[in-house]
């Protein structure tokens, strides 16, 4: 019963990070963002992974995931673009 319900956590957070993730493929700050809390909330979403050794690989994965999105949107954060501004053009 308890691993459904993280089952189904996990599936959640995961089908929300599409959104971000296509953010982000469009150089969206908002992307960015989105990005930055769905890691911060799937870190703690897996905190508990520890106690069920089902999940362990994929709390090894997660939480690996999660904190490189947290480390890499800081770093290219100035060569993402705001939602108003148009795309440029490709040359």
């Amino acid at each position: 019963m308890v691993l459904g319900g993280l089952g189904a956590t996990y599936l959640g957070l995961g089908v929300l990070t599409l959104p971000a993730f296509y953010l982000l493929w469009k150089n969206k700050k908002s992307g960015g963002i989105m990005g930055i809390v769905l890691a911060a909330i799937i870190l703690v979403a897996f905190a508990i992974t520890p106690f069920f050794p089902v999940l362990w690989f994929g709390g090894i994965v997660g939480v690996a995931l999660a904190v490189i999105v947290i480390i890499l949107i800081p770093i290219r954060w100035n060569s993402l673009r705001s939602n108003n501004y148009p795309r440029p053009p490709y040359y």
